[in-house]
């Protein structure tokens, strides 16, 4: 069975891993952060862990991927600037 994206819960769509390994849709994840909580953090919308800097999306080649490509980092900065 295919993962889903905790966001949306739809078939991971170009699929990132954040810091505490769970994955997401790169558009659902991107989205979700640009409100961040009112203490300023940045949480896991599926196991909450926070962190107080924007979370590294590591890239997945394979929706079921458990590791990130150290070469395909991308920040939220990033992708929020462009």
């Amino acid at each position: 069975m295919p993962l889903r994206c905790a966001v949306c819960q739809k078939v991971l769509r170009d699929p990132v891993s954040i810091t505490c390994g769970h994955r997401f849709c790169r558009q659902c994840i991107t989205r979700y952060w640009e409100k961040p909580a009112p203490s300023g953090d940045y949480d896991c919308p599926q196991c909450r862990k926070r962190s107080r800097t924007l979370p590294v999306l590591h890239h997945l080649s394979e929706p079921n991927d458990a590791r990130g490509s150290e070469n395909s980092k991308t920040t939220c900065r990033h992708v929020l600037s462009q």
